[in-house]
């Protein structure tokens, strides 16, 4: 449930597998409402100008409909070397990681959980990026940042782009 952390999760695989010539790439949004012909439409076609393609489902809710279990388990049962499949949705419940369904596709698949960070943790979360970014900051100024995002990282990654900013860290 933390969006800046999934989405650099979600962006590290991208880069991992276009270098591994995953150069096309599908995105769903999965939602109540969500036709699963297209999904099945592209993992049975091709592009004419890729031959590795990275299929993203982006789930709107951690429960899975039987049509989406459906899906995904007629994808998993016959997986094809030329897609990458990578799923996000919001936190998965225990009684979901439990079940037959989801361990058969667990074990074709590696499943990162993102965990939030607390607020405890948030002081050295925000000194970390900040020195990946050639900025040191002292506790003071640790503090003043921690009550001003509070606790959204997003809104922490925007302050710092900021200080960056401010500071000549332009690079």
């Amino acid at each position: 449930d933390e969006p800046l952390l999934m989405q650099e999760a979600a962006d590290s695989i991208r880069l991992h597998f276009r270098k591994q010539g995953f150069d096309e790439r599908d995105i769903f949004n999965v939602d109540k409402s969500f036709d699963w012909n297209g999904f099945h439409h592209a993992t049975n076609n091709l592009s004419l100008f890729a031959e590795k393609k990275i299929l993203e489902l982006r789930f709107t809710t951690a429960k899975l409909d039987d049509s989406a279990k459906k899906a995904l388990q007629q994808y998993f049962d016959a997986p094809k070397s030329d897609f990458i499949l990578l799923i996000s949705s919001p936190k998965l419940e225990a009684a979901t990681l439990n079940t037959k369904w989801f361990k058969a596709i667990e074990s074709q698949s590696a499943l990162i959980q993102i965990w939030p960070v607390n607020r405890e943790g948030l002081a050295s979360w925000l000194e970390q990026r900040l020195l990946q970014e050639n900025i040191r900051a002292d506790a003071t100024a640790l503090g003043l940042l921690m009550d001003k995002v509070e606790g959204n990282l997003l809104a922490a990654m925007q302050e710092i782009e900021k200080l960056k900013l401010l500071s000549g860290n332009h690079s």
